[in-house]
């Protein structure tokens, strides 16, 4: 994820896939962690401290010389409908406030992307995901449905990315398309240990390629949805 997020311009902390040995040197918490695997994620990968969601909103409706940068968030969002993380609440989201000439803009920076690649093949699943729950739409190999796999998220996608035009979202997706480059996509999925690429690491990259090819025809489906709505 990180290094899709950066080539798409979106700060990301690097993660490492740790094994933590059985050492007594870990104390009371031997038992938890002993012969584990662990993701180390930095969490904080810009400078400055980011705030909430909510604080966020709470100073865009105190003080109208505070906005959002609306291009860096859809940007960000078109990584999540990439990668069809369908998990992204209010609380998924940092802000780094920002000083500009016209007031105090604030720039996104995503969190925890425990969501990325969903995929099951349950039958359960395909039930709850047609009827109750459909924002679980898995990483399938076209970027389709993507106003079901932002259900969470339609609130704040409207509010924050109100202000860009039709030619807005063109532009940036096409950028996207082109900055997250077949290269980058084979070089991200490269990074998962060997044993794991074995399995399906051919079969991300093709659906990821194909999941970005197809951005433009359907992430504007859901412009046209937002603003209609």
């Amino acid at each position: 994820m990180p290094e899709i997020s950066h080539a798409a311009g979106v700060p990301a902390g690097e993660q490492y896939l740790c094994f933590v040995p059985n050492d007594s040197a870990f104390g009371e918490y031997r038992s938890a962690v002993a012969n584990k695997v662990f993701m180390l994620v930095n969490k904080q990968p810009a400078e400055e401290k980011g705030i909430t969601t909510g604080e966020m909103l709470g100073k865009l409706l105190a003080d109208k010389q505070c906005s959002v940068d609306a291009k860096e968030y859809l940007k960000a969002r078109l990584i999540d409908w990439l990668v069809a993380d369908w998990d992204r609440h209010d609380e998924q989201w940092r802000w780094i406030e920002r000083k500009t000439d016209s007031g105090i803009a604030f720039y996104v920076v995503p969190q925890d992307r425990d969501q990325a690649f969903y995929r099951s093949n349950g039958l359960l699943i395909k039930i709850v995901g047609s009827f109750f729950l459909p924002h679980l739409d898995k990483f399938n190999n076209k970027a389709k449905n993507i106003k079901q796999l932002s259900k969470k998220s339609w609130a704040l996608d409207k509010q924050l990315l109100g202000s860009l035009t039709r030619t807005d979202w063109e532009t940036i997706i096409r950028e996207f398309q082109k900055n997250v480059s077949d290269k980058v996509l084979v070089s991200a999925i490269r990074k998962q240990p060997p044993e794991i690429f074995a399995v399906r690491g051919n079969e991300l990259i093709e659906k990821l390629r194909s999941r970005r090819n197809g951005l433009l025809e359907h992430a504007m489906k859901y412009y046209s949805f937002l603003t209609r709505s």
